[in-house]
This record gives structure tokens, C-alpha cells and sequence, in this order.
């Protein structure tokens, strides 16, 4: 995963990378604070990721056919980016309260290494979702 975000960042300009980065950590910072601290228990919501995952693959069929049909659509790709950036955002903060466990479901310290795994998946995702809307191809 680290030689696929290399990779792309590199048909970026550096100044994108950059603010991209930057966004990405502090977004990334602040949700793991709220999961963290916050009283909203994300561990009990995992139906709602299950049925959010599943309109979401369906929402990409049919990005990918209105791409093949229409084209690409600038609208239709920024609606997209913005829907994967707040879903991994969301994983985020479920896979933040799984770490740290003391909600309804937590992991054990024998799943550490799968869930810094979690974690890390959840961060280069956001950056590159991020970096795909808002950043300047050179």
C-alpha cells in the first residue's frame, strides 16, 4: 500500500501532496480524539457500516457505468470522493474505539498487528481519497 500512494502522489504537484498531508493528519487527529474521548460508541453502529459499505459498492457500479455510458462527470466524481472520504472516516473512528477498547466490542491484545493493520489501511485510504479531490496533477 505504501508503493501505490508513493506511486500516485508522485502525478501530483508537491504543494498538493503536502496540503493533502496535512489535512489528511489533522482530520485524521481529530477523529481519532473524538473516537477516543467522545461518547459516541461507533463498536454498536456496525450494521449501519455493513448497509453504508453495501450502498456504497452500488453507488460505484453505477459511477462506473455512467463513466463507460456518459463519460466522466466532475460532479459525479467529487459526490463520490466526498461519500468513500466520510465512510473511511467512519472506519476510522470504528476501528479507533476497536483498538482501545472499553466499548460493546473491542479486540484483544493477540490482534494488535491486524489492527494497526486497520489503522494504517484507514489512514492511507483518507490520504489518498483526499488527495484524489483536492489535489493538482503535474
Amino acid at each position: 500500500m505504501s508503493y501505490l500512494a508513493a506511486a500516485i502522489s508522485c502525478t501530483y504537484t508537491t504543494a498538493s501532496v503536502l496540503t493533502t498531508f496535512l489535512i489528511a493528519c489533522s482530520s485524521c487527529f481529530i477523529i481519532s480524539v473524538f473516537a477516543i474521548c467522545g461518547c459516541v460508541d461507533f463498536t454498536r453502529c456496525w450494521t449501519f457500516f455493513l448497509f453504508a459499505t453495501i450502498g456504497f459498492i452500488l453507488f460505484s457500479f453505477t459511477c462506473s457505468l455512467v463513466y463507460v455510458f456518459f463519460g466522466p462527470q466532475k460532479v459525479l466524481h467529487t459526490v463520490y470522493g466526498g461519500i468513500a472520504a466520510v465512510l473511511f472516516m467512519l472506519y476510522l473512528a470504528f476501528d479507533t474505539q476497536m483498538v482501545m477498547g472499553s466499548r460493546r466490542f473491542a479486540l484483544s491484545p493477540e490482534e494488535y498487528i491486524f489492527a494497526t493493520t486497520q489503522l494504517y489501511m484507514d489512514l492511507v485510504s483518507i490520504f489518498l481519497i483526499l488527495l484524489e479531490l483536492v489535489g493538482e496533477r503535474e
